[in-house]
């Protein structure tokens, strides 16, 4: 898991709605590009994506994985052990 405040920065709307979903039982996270500097962002006043340092409204997500052998892949948790779970 990653704490990247938003994935889409626009005048009206800054929020996360691009996610990278991944299984952890089969796939090993190696690593991730971080959030933009809050500190860049605030001296170069940017309100709102796309600029010309970032020419789209999505901004980049990225993660590097390396794939967990069978052999080596542990079970998924039951389902009753999910946090909060799905109502029945």
């Amino acid at each position: 898991m990653c704490n990247i405040p938003f994935t889409n920065y626009t005048l009206d709307f800054k929020g996360m709605i691009d996610y990278i979903f991944s299984t952890p039982q089969s796939l090993a996270r190696l690593g991730f590009l971080g959030a933009f500097d809050s500190n860049w962002v605030a001296q170069n006043k940017i309100i709102g994506f796309p600029h010309p340092h970032v020419p789209s409204d999505h901004i980049p997500i990225m993660a590097q994985y390396a794939v967990i052998p069978t052999s080596h892949q542990r079970a998924p948790p039951p389902p009753h052990a999910l946090a909060g779970g799905f109502p029945r």
